[in-house]
């Protein structure tokens, strides 16, 4: 086995104890102390070291002497190497194996490698750096750093392969030693040259290495600039363009390109003079043309300019659709394409007036917030129709890659714009209904945040000089109405939440959902399946009953989808002869068509019951209802919550645990419960996730009722959240919650005090058969819901 070279510089130096790590073999690859560095891992073995040392575990780095050695042995290996640890782990696929990042800590010395399957081993010990031991070798070493000083700045300057944070860096660096590792981690590719310095033990001649190095770089930039300028001198330039250009010339006549290609440059430069755009847009455009004219036909890169420059021209510039502005029209087509929602109606043309009277109006972005098929998309293109605007819709939902959103650079291959700029070549104008859906979807990885690069394009404050990475020009989106839509506002990302204007659109009422079914879906469907308004009818009852009995949701999109079932055996009857004249849908025969009842709503219960209250939810996808069951028996105190409680509800429930105790005798609760009894809270349908504060009131009212035995009314429904002095506190989503409790038959809701208002939000249709209470405490509560 080689000695070290510490071994023979530093024998006066007590011997360091030999230590063990995980070794990984590279390839063309030298890391210096001080850096850090993301290494590709594909070896088994090597992947087996990282699992074994884990993030935050060291390793050793050793370079291979050569690069097709596929298992290493000790004379594979350079005997000095680094010792590093392990800052993260990405695992990378199937393909690449796994990715790390390391920080590189010192140079170690190789002193024995055990061969062990699954993985390497490394007996190593520190490789110390010889520093002067006397006065004149460290004038010479002050002498050798400041001519490394010198020169790194003259390299600098002349060939600018050193940026200016990297020599800030360098300056920032304690230590020659620091200093020259960082400088050969930067200035040598060669891995001989990198090996070199890494393993001299001397610092002097490290720095005498570098300074060589530098010194002879800067010779030869120096001669290089001064040929060139002699070159360039010697050859006049009009000389050289009109010699170039007549070459390409004959050589485009020999490949039979030359009528073609000029006839397709002039068709260019004249769509560019004709292009409403910018002086400055044209003059680049113009570049990229003369660039055109000089490439052959057969290069790669000939095609992606046609591309780039047919792409560019095809873009509306200046080009703006004649808008409507009369308010009155705008109100009749919103009527006439969708049922009820005046607030979100009035809101909406609200909006269209401020743009109106603004003329090119900077305001904000529209966001139509709601449980899906209440109208999102349907009421963005109705706002297309009334405002003579053409309609673009770009769907996020799972869009992840920031490129989708502003292109990729031309410098890739197969480079392409962003979706934006491509839906602005579809539009045709620079003022469309550009639709983003699904924003709330959005997702991130390694590959960038798509909704950052959203945040440019939606705020109006700088949306006119949007640049997008492939077009590479600023395209003005200034006059676009944008409107996004979205499920929730919960996974929308505060900068882009905050760049718009939320519009919340409610579910329906069974009432809106009749007259949508009588208006819009009965007629559509028809014509849909072939069939006419002489061959089925559909009557009040049957769609009622759909309503109720076959669809359970907040918009109306499974009710389309059964009326469509339906439509669709009729057209099978109608085509095998087995009717004929009008097939009339009636409540009595609907389950002949659709079979049994699909939605059974959750409030069954006949009578009252201990231990069991309703309390109303809300989701993405509308009001919901629960009914949370409580049970108590014999055992130590033991308290366990199931149904896929979230964090929040989980908090909720041992507070509403607490309210009870503290309720014990002012409720006549058996004594000492906390501690004789074991009680268990569930909430059915547990395989669906649950999380909010909306259900405290609810579960500290179970948990009376089965400790007490007194029985809680079967129609009374609740929401609100609790403290531990037992104040109810208001919670959101009263209107869809109050029709989803309507909906299942409750007819008497508690609500937080502070939600009064919430109260006129709700369509009279329900209001009228229900019976609201105020709570202040959960007192109030108890004397409307217990029995």
């Amino acid at each position: 086995m080689n000695k070290s070279p510490n071994e023979y510089h530093d024998a006066s130096r007590p011997k360091d104890p030999v230590r063990i790590s995980g070794a990984l073999p590279l390839r063309q690859v030298v890391l210096f102390p001080g850096s850090d560095m993301t290494l590709d891992i594909g070896r088994m073995m090597s992947k087996k070291v990282i699992q074994e040392a884990g993030v935050g575990g060291r390793v050793v780095l050793l370079t291979q002497r050569e690069l097709e050695t596929e298992k290493p042995t000790y004379d594979d290996l350079y005997p000095v190497g680094t010792l590093a640890e392990i800052k993260e782990i990405v695992p990378a696929g199937a393909i690449s194996g796994m990715r790390i990042v390391v920080e590189v800590i010192e140079r170690v010395e190789l002193v024995q490698l055990n061969q062990e399957d699954p993985h390497l081993e490394a007996l190593w010990k520190p490789f110390y750096t010889e520093l002067p031991d006397n006065a004149l070798a460290d004038n010479t070493l002050e002498a050798y750093a400041r001519r490394l000083n010198e020169e790194v700045l003259k390299f600098t300057q002349l060939s600018g392969a050193v940026n200016q944070d990297q020599l800030n860096h360098y300056g920032d660096l304690v230590g020659y030693e620091a200093q020259v590792d960082y400088l050969a981690s930067i200035l040598f590719s060669d891995l001989e040259d990198r090996y070199a310095i890494l393993a001299e033990p001397k610092l002097e001649a490290r720095l005498a290495i570098i300074v060589r190095h530098l010194v002879k770089e800067n010779e030869l930039i120096a001669l290089e600039a001064d040929i060139n300028n002699k070159l360039k001198k010697a050859l006049d330039k009009s000389q050289k363009d009109y010699y170039l250009r007549e070459k390409i010339k004959v050589i485009n006549e020999e490949l039979g390109e030359s009528a073609d290609k000029e006839a397709d440059i002039t068709a260019y430069r004249t769509a560019i003079a004709d292009l409403k755009a910018d002086e400055d847009i044209k003059t680049k455009l113009n570049r990229e043309l003369d660039r055109l004219a000089r490439l052959s036909t057969m290069t790669p890169d000939y095609g992606n300019l046609v591309n780039y420059l047919e792409f560019v021209l095809d873009l509306p510039w200046g080009t703006y659709s004649e808008e409507n502005h009369d308010i009155r029209q705008a109100e009749a087509v919103l009527d006439e394409d969708h049922y009820g929602l005046e607030k979100v109606k009035d809101r909406i043309l609200e909006f269209l007036a401020v743009r109106t009277l603004h003329g090119e109006s900077k305001g904000s972005i529209i966001c139509l917030v709601g449980p899906p098929g209440v109208g999102k998309t349907s009421l963005a293109k109705s706002i297309a129709r009334t405002t003579g605007r053409e309609y673009v819709r770009l769907a996020l939902g799972g869009v992840q890659d920031e490129a989708e959103i502003r292109g990729h650079r031309r410098t890739y291959v197969g480079a392409l714009p962003g979706r934006l700029m491509a839906g602005m070549q579809d539009a045709g104008s620079a003022n469309p209904v550009f639709l983003l859906d699904e924003i709330d979807k959005l997702n991130r990885d390694f590959r960038g945040d798509p909704a950052s690069a959203l945040l440019e394009a939606l705020d109006p404050a700088q949306n006119n000089t949007f640049k997008d990475h492939y077009l590479d020009l600023p395209f003005d989106l200034s006059r676009v109405l944008f409107i996004t839509t979205a499920n929730t506002t919960q996974t929308i990302p505060g900068p882009l939440r905050d760049r718009m204007e939320i519009i919340e659109m409610p579910s329906y009422t069974e009432e809106e959902k009749m007259e949508i079914g009588k208006r819009y879906l009965v007629k559509r469907q028809i014509t849909d399946q072939g069939l006419s308004k002489d061959q089925v009818s559909f009557s009040d009852g049957a769609l009622l009953r759909m309503i109720r009995e076959y669809t359970a949701e907040a918009g109306v999109r499974e009710l389309e989808r059964k009326i469509g079932s339906v439509c669709r055996k009729v057209a099978r009857q109608v085509v095998s002869g087995e009717t004929e004249g009008i097939v009339r849908i009636q409540k009595r025969n609907l389950e002949s068509y659709l079979g049994k009842p699909l939605v059974k709503h959750l409030i069954t219960d006949e009578q009252d019951d201990v231990g069991v209250a309703v309390g109303m939810a809300w989701t993405s996808l509308g009001g919901e209802i629960l009914q949370i069951e409580c049970q108590t028996m014999p055992g130590k105190g033991h308290v366990k919550f199931t149904g896929r409680m979230g964090e929040t509800m989980q908090e909720s429930a041992y507070l509403a645990l607490a309210v009870v105790r503290s309720l014990q005798e002012k409720m006549n609760l058996p004594a000492g419960f906390h501690v004789d009894r074991d009680l268990h809270l569930h909430i059915p349908q547990g395989a669906v996730p649950k999380d909010g504060p909306s259900a405290g009131i609810t579960m500290t009212t179970a948990m009376v009722s089965a400790l007490s035995g007194r029985k809680i009314r079967k129609d009374v429904a609740m929401t609100g959240e609790i403290t531990l002095r037992g104040k109810v506190l208001a919670v959101g989503g009263i209107r869809d919650k109050v029709i989803a409790a309507h909906r299942s038959g409750c007819r008497t809701i508690c609500l937080p005090k502070d939600n009064k208002d919430d109260i006129d939000d709700i369509p009279a249709s329900v209001r009228k058969d229900l019976t609201f209470h105020l709570c202040e405490t959960i007192d109030d509560v108890f004397r409307q819901a217990l029995v």
